[in-house]
């Protein structure tokens, strides 16, 4: 099971070696979590487990310089508010309220730079 999962993710950057390593050891880590009497099949556990552990190593691995996990998630949950919001109101533009919809401080978000001023 956790050597298909880590094939699926191979020829994207990463070697197969350390996919099949970190699939084994989410393998190994569901085993240990599994829990019977919940009445889950084991593979409806083991199955998202293993592949939120290849997710991980993905996004702890594969950025070109070292980034806080706490900036890259903050990444991802903006895309994701983004889309949502360009969804439901038919539009590109990023609103004023992102920062509060992803409850971040507002110093750190910045506009584009298509829409900064200049500076004189």
């Amino acid at each position: 099971m956790a050597d298909r999962l880590a094939r699926r993710y191979a020829g994207r950057g990463e070697p197969y070696d350390d996919l099949a390593q970190v699939s084994a050891l989410a393998l190994v880590r569901a085993v240990d979590g599994f829990d019977v009497e919940r009445g889950v099949p084991f593979p409806g556990y083991a199955v998202p487990s293993i592949l939120g552990a290849l997710r991980r190593h993905f996004r702890d691995t594969t950025w070109a310089m070292r980034v806080p996990r706490r900036a890259q998630e903050l990444n991802s949950r903006m895309r994701a508010v983004t889309a949502e919001l360009t969804r439901s109101r038919a539009t590109i533009r990023v609103p004023r309220n992102l920062p509060t919809t992803l409850r971040c401080a507002s110093r750190r978000s910045r506009p584009p730079p298509s829409r900064r001023r200049p500076t004189a």
